[in-house]
């Protein structure tokens, strides 16, 4: 069973604007290339309804060098070129990340001199192709662990903790304009994780670390956290002058597994929590609203689905590509 917006939504919210116009801060979507290219509703939602996009796997590592001399730019062009024919923003997402590496990385095995090297040529070669095209990168992604250390990823081990401001630095280098942020999940229920995650851009900035923001995931539940808990992250976040970017947004409504299909009082939860969490973003000052950008499109194309292997519907628009009530429920917020 499918569900989307009721009659009486639709006709308040479906009224051929896209969602950006309503916002005073670009609304954004992590992008399947495969399917921006193969799917032509995909495309005409992606089009239409963002100001700014990202990639979802298609930069990752693994995928955008595969050997260690070899860069496989066809996922980034393709992204900057629909960016660019559409008036787009562009978010890079990410440069350091622990997973999805390709297998000449996971093998590795030589001294912290080379793979600093390997990590420099990396970050400096990215940056420096689309520099004046790509102008925000989350440069690391996910550096910590629940319980506020840092992930003993390959990078720590071999760099040890210097490897975070080393990465930044340059990135910064390759291009001095650049917005730079470091992302992160979990923040808004884990105060601890959070803190670490403070404190340590706090440092950078005292010690002249270029980093400007934080990225706060957002795969959240309709069980938790409570929305009270992401607005007063935000408010921590900006307290900490860093720019605020909600750069992953879905809202699981399955995470038991107990639904067969979205009834109505699921989906009528997940609009409920979206506008709270939006009405929440706008009473931010407005120099710290970085933008808000949603994990994907369709329900069909969530990556819940297979990497918890359970039925779910997170996003906000159906398996068929109309828009659900949580959709309307942006739109209302906006």
């Amino acid at each position: 069973m499918l569900f989307s917006c009721s009659k009486q939504e639709i006709s308040y919210c479906d009224d051929d604007a896209p969602l950006y116009v309503g916002a005073d801060f670009p609304i954004g979507a992590a992008i399947s290339t495969d399917l921006l290219q193969t799917n032509e509703k995909y495309r005409s939602i992606t089009r239409k309804q963002f100001n700014r996009i990202s990639g979802e796997q298609a930069w990752l590592l693994y995928r955008v060098h595969p050997h260690r001399e070899i860069y496989d730019w066809r996922d980034y062009d393709t992204l900057v070129q629909f960016a660019e024919r559409h008036n787009q923003d562009v978010v890079g997402h990410s440069l350091i990340y622990h997973d999805w590496l390709p297998y000449w990385l996971n093998e590795f095995s030589g001294s912290k001199k080379e793979l600093e090297a390997i990590m420099k040529d990396h970050i400096q070669t990215i940056v420096s192709r689309y520099k004046g095209k790509i102008g925000t990168w989350i440069v690391v992604n996910e550096a910590f662990n629940e319980d506020g250390t840092l992930r003993k990823s390959i990078w720590h081990k071999y760099i040890g903790p210097s490897y975070i401001a080393k990465a930044y630095k340059w990135a910064h280098e390759a291009d001095p304009d650049a917005k730079l942020f470091y992302n992160d999940y979990n923040l808004a229920l884990n105060r601890n994780k959070l803190n670490a995650v403070l404190r340590l851009l706090k440092t950078f900035k005292e010690n002249d670390v270029p980093v400007h923001g934080l990225g706060c995931q957002l795969h959240i539940f309709r069980e938790f956290p409570e929305v009270a808990e992401i607005n007063e992250m935000a408010l921590k976040v900006q307290q900490n002058d860093l720019l605020v970017y909600y750069s992953e947004i879905d809202i699981s409504l399955n995470v038991y597994g107990k639904h067969t299909h979205p009834t109505n009082d699921l989906l009528m939860s997940q609009k409920q929590i979206l506008k709270g969490v939006v009405n929440g973003y706008k009473r931010l000052d407005s120099k710290y609203q970085y933008g808000i950008s949603f994990w994907n499109i369709g329900d069909a194309d969530t990556w819940i689905r297979y990497s918890f292997n359970r039925n779910d519907w997170p996003c906000m628009w159906d398996d068929h590509y109309e828009p659900k009530p949580m959709y309307c429920g942006i739109k209302e917020a906006l």
